[in-house]
């Protein structure tokens, strides 16, 4: 059990008895009335959002998550197939326990598997997600020396070149 006193961003509490990982979290002061804690939080299986204000002090339950380092390997058409790098275990995951994350996910990327009871409930993505795979200068509609880039799930960006001799 933890204070509200002791909330940090990233930890995973229990509210009304399910699994909820902190996203952001502010200690709120309105004049004479009591202290509140205001919370965004993240349901861990499902991913929804939401937000809670609760009085200061309330006292939370912290849900023991187990962190695994993995590796996408491969999708199969039913399964996320990930590696996990400690103990080499292959891990078969569905498209449903990944949620929007498997949008982002490229061959390689290395990203956190969480563990909720040694069960598969989420993925972490690492910060960026790089998998640029090819160019084009023949987009339509841009100017000279513009180029396309198109990224691992078909997404088309510009980069503009403003610098002496196109650098």
């Amino acid at each position: 059990m933890i204070s509200s006193n002791e909330m940090e961003k990233g930890l995973t509490v229990d509210i009304e008895g399910e699994p909820y990982t902190v996203l952001e979290w502010q200690h709120v002061e309105e004049g004479r009335a009591s202290a509140n804690i205001r919370m965004k939080l993240r349901h861990l299986r499902t991913g929804a959002i939401i937000e809670r204000t609760l009085d200061a002090g309330h006292k939370f339950r912290l849900v023991p998550v187990d962190r695994h380092r993995v590796t996408f390997m491969f999708w199969d058409g039913e399964f996320y197939h990930f590696l996990d790098n400690d103990t080499q275990d292959e891990t078969l995951i569905p498209p449903e326990t990944l949620g929007e994350a498997r949008k982002y996910i490229i061959d390689d990327l290395q990203l956190d598997l969480l563990l909720l009871d040694d069960e598969p409930v989420a993925v972490e993505l690492p910060e960026s997600v790089r998998g640029i795979y090819g160019t084009s200068v023949s987009c339509h509609g841009l100017k000279h020396g513009d180029f396309c880039a198109y990224l691992q799930e078909q997404c088309l960006f510009t980069c503009i070149f403003r610098g002496k001799n196109g650098v």
